[in-house]
């Protein structure tokens, strides 16, 4: 099984990578590139010592299984932003005593996924100030909609219960930070 200790800002990105070069790496080699992520503690992987993926493609099966496994981890760890739903919204958003950035994101858009790391890293800087909140538009279809998101990623900062600022792409971890400063 796969367990945390502490916290790591950077985690997401070394395992991010990690998965980039999973391809040529060996289960060992590949446990210790994890293991210079302070939060993964332990994972467990293949036993084999035969690359993971040879360069033409035929360990396909291996390479899926420990790239579940890698995002397994990602999905596990104890992430600094809140994932919502539609029927938390109301909640988690527009009855929050702090301001709210909610992410509109889905699992198959790259932008998302880029802008993904420097939201936790947010999150966790402004964990006295601000809640980053995650809402993913494919499994909540109604919030998105009643907000007029149209493209995503799309990040609404929400305060008293209200939209108070909107920017929809993908935007560099300092421009982030600015807008957020410039809002909260």
């Amino acid at each position: 099984g796969i367990q945390f200790e502490g916290s790591s800002k950077s985690l997401n990105t070394k395992m991010i990578m990690a998965a980039q070069a999973v391809y040529c790496m060996t289960p060992s080699h590949l446990q210790s590139v994890l293991s210079l992520a302070p939060a993964a503690s332990h994972i467990e992987l293949l036993d084999s010592t035969e690359p993971i993926l040879d360069p033409i493609g035929q360990s396909q099966e291996v390479y899926d299984a420990v790239a579940s496994r890698l995002e397994q981890l990602i999905k596990d760890k104890n992430m600094p932003s809140k994932p919502i739903s539609d029927n938390s919204f109301e909640t988690d958003v527009l009855q929050s005593e702090k301001p709210v950035l909610v992410d509109f994101w889905a699992e198959w858009c790259g932008p998302c996924k880029q802008i993904g790391p420097s939201l936790e890293e947010l999150s966790d800087d402004k964990a006295n100030d601000l809640i980053v909140a995650k809402l993913n538009i494919d499994d909540n279809p109604m919030t998105p909609s009643k907000y007029g998101v149209r493209g995503i990623p799309t990040l609404l900062i929400f305060k008293d219960g209200q939209v108070a600022s909107m920017k929809v792409g993908s935007l560099p971890k300092s421009q982030i930070y600015d807008w957020v400063d410039s809002v909260i």
